[in-house]
């Protein structure tokens, strides 16, 4: 199956429900992240409501305590003691 394309992969003016797909969570939440000053207010041109990524990132940037960054070894587990065995398949890519 194809890749699904984001809009936040390439744009940095995304729209609401991008917006807050780019930020993990529903259009609700972000709805209320806004209002509540979590996130940034959009960018209004003409009658586009907009919310610029680079915003987005510096306000979710300051979520994190002080001195974490967004890569965190609690989150990765070591190839060894993973559970998952390889999909057949990739193990035979890899060799070819």
């Amino acid at each position: 199956m194809a890749a699904k394309h984001r809009p936040f992969d390439c744009a940095r003016g995304l729209r609401r429900p991008h917006a807050a797909a780019y930020v993990g969570v529903s259009p609700a939440k972000f709805d209320e992240w806004v209002r509540r000053s979590i996130m940034p207010a959009p960018i209004r041109i003409d009658r586009c409501v907009i919310w610029d990524r680079r915003a987005l990132d510096a306000h979710f940037d300051k979520l994190l305590p002080e001195g974490a960054s967004e890569f965190n070894e609690w989150n990765v587990l070591p190839r060894e003691e993973t559970a998952v065995e390889e999909n057949p398949f990739v193990a035979a890519v890899r060799s070819a």
